[in-house]
């Protein structure tokens, strides 16, 4: 029997995405909020819904100047929507 990692299964399966319509990227967070639980609060994405899952990712990119990223994980796809919503309208309003 294959080892999965070594049938071509595997590596077929390896470079697809599973798009999750409750899953928020966001990108280009300051260091002094790139924060658990700062994130979960109501004054930034708990506002919009009752998260599932919050993770920051601060591994520095150079091409991004030391800035973060955060995978926001919501309980259903509406709240996920509306954060994407809102923060699309910030963005515009801003640049």
């Amino acid at each position: 029997m294959e080892k999965p990692e070594e049938s071509s299964e595997y590596y077929r399966l390896s470079s697809a995405r599973i798009p999750l319509r409750n899953l928020v990227y966001v990108i280009g967070l300051a260091p002094e909020i790139a924060k658990e639980d700062l994130l979960n609060s109501y004054e930034y994405f708990g506002q919009y819904g009752k998260i599932k899952k919050l993770v920051v990712n601060k591994t520095k990119n150079q091409k991004q100047n030391n800035n973060f990223s955060a995978y926001v994980t919501y309980h259903h796809e509406r709240e996920a929507a509306l954060a994407i919503h809102v923060y699309n309208i910030l963005y515009d309003m801003i640049f």
